[in-house]
């Protein structure tokens, strides 16, 4: 008889799948709670996929529950922080073009 070989789980993949603590969760839920609609749907479908969390799931806050998806979760809000930053830097240069530009017609008008 010959049995497969099954290798032991590494140290950080216990650790990643360890269950979060209660206020860790709380906390979690909460932030998610808090989100806007646009960027809450937009994590449910990247956690759903990235999870295999079936569409017959009414809501994925059940499947929450390990450090692996806390870490995930905190992943996704950097990489869009990221993306927001930039889309905030453009629409200051952008607020502060169209100051510039109404100033200087302000300006001109008075001159005339």
């Amino acid at each position: 008889m010959t049995t497969a070989w099954t290798p032991l789980p590494s140290a950080s993949t216990e650790a990643s799948q360890a269950a979060l603590n209660p206020e860790t969760n709380q906390h979690l839920h909460n932030t998610l709670r808090a989100l806007p609609r646009p960027l809450l749907e937009s994590l449910t479908r990247a956690f759903r996929k990235r999870f295999q969390v079936p569409d017959t799931a009414v809501t994925i806050a059940d499947r929450i529950n390990q450090k692996c998806h806390h870490d995930w979760i905190e992943a996704f809000f950097v990489s869009h922080r990221e993306v927001r930053s930039a889309e905030q830097h453009r629409e200051v240069r952008s607020a502060e073009q169209h100051r510039e530009v109404r100033s200087a017609e302000q300006h001109q008008g008075a001159s005339t």
